[in-house]
């Protein structure tokens, strides 16, 4: 598999992506695809490396772990109830040789708010902490898969060689193709307009992003991040350079601008999709966090404005109570 490849060659060869992940727990669930076929719910109780997976599930059916069926995953379960996409996962993480998957739905209680709300302040440590990302980008549901069934529209053409003018001349032929698209609209398609993946994109260590017509491998290396986003890993452990607190706060700044533009499907998690950065940020560069702005700079952070000013906000009648000074408002 050759995603296989650009893992083992990325443990191997890419000193900055060498870094150590021994120490990293588990998250409270995660699932055990060592036996793809039936795959079950475990706690995360150890020290390993895991998967964390990054979808949208549109409007696919949805499969959620709950008090009414988590002893039923605990034991074992037939993958086929799940959404494609989840089922997928599981494949991939398998063939990587990786035993552990954490997918929200399955590993989250989803009728707990309080593990909802403590899971979510975790969101910085379960991304930053997993070897490996997936990202379902393409897919506008979770029912889609990670691997489209999309037509090739490329025609390989066979074009005769002949080097000279060398002390090694050749005579062969070469196999030439359309290029890839591979400046695809990560705000555009699918996955990259919901405003939940911001954090995830930024917090990941490396990420495994599944298009329509390719697959691609992003780490700290070998960064395929779009425009704007590489200049968002702010490398937030000081793994080559440590951020003023200015450059940080700016860079936050960035990121809520583009998060404020992406879709939420519910407005009172306009901060929770943003929590995990947060919440990195806060202890990293000891910042006092205060409703989607620092305390820090508070002077500039309050001067935020909505670009769309003639935009009526959706479901008005069911405003969360954020401060009204707070661009979450």
């Amino acid at each position: 598999m050759l995603a296989r490849y650009w893992l083992e060659t990325c443990n191997t060869t890419h000193n900055v992506c060498q870094q150590s992940l021994e120490g990293i727990m588990l998250p409270l669930k995660v699932l055990d695809v060592s036996q793809p076929q039936l795959p079950r719910l475990v706690c995360g109780e150890s020290e390993a490396q895991y998967v964390t997976l990054s979808y949208k599930w549109g409007n696919g059916k949805k499969f959620l772990m709950t008090s009414t069926n988590m002893e039923v995953l605990e034991a074992g379960f037939n993958p086929k109830v799940l959404p494609r996409t989840f089922r997928d996962a599981i494949k991939v993480t398998h063939a990587l040789g990786l035993r552990y998957l954490w997918i929200d739905a399955l590993c989250i209680q989803q009728d707990s708010p309080e593990q909802l709300k403590q899971q979510i302040n975790l969101m910085d440590k379960i991304f930053l902490g997993s070897t490996l990302t997936i990202f379902a980008s393409a897919a506008e549901n979770a029912d889609v898969g990670l691997a489209l069934d999309t037509p090739a529209k490329r025609i390989p053409v066979h074009l005769p060689i002949n080097t000279t003018g060398s002390s090694m001349a050749s005579v062969g032929q070469v196999l030439v193709s359309p290029p890839h698209h591979w400046d695809h609209d990560y705000d555009g398609q699918g996955l990259h307009s919901r405003a939940w993946v911001l954090q995830e994109e930024v917090l990941s260590r490396r990420g495994l992003s599944f298009w329509s017509d390719q697959m691609r491998w992003r780490c700290e290396s070998k960064s395929l991040l779009p425009r704007g986003l590489s200049s968002w890993k702010l490398e937030l452990e000081s793994r080559q350079r440590q951020l003023m607190k200015d450059e940080a706060v700016t860079e936050w700044y960035s990121m809520v601008s583009t998060y404020s533009q992406r879709h939420l499907s519910f407005r009172k998690d306009a901060l929770n999709g943003v929590a995990g950065i947060a919440s990195l940020l806060g202890k990293t560069y000891e910042l006092t966090y205060l409703a989607g702005l620092w305390a820090e700079d508070l002077g500039k952070g309050l001067i935020w404005r909505p670009y769309n000013l003639s935009k009526e906000p959706k479901h008005s009648n069911q405003m969360p109570e954020f401060p009204s000074w707070s661009w979450a408002s």
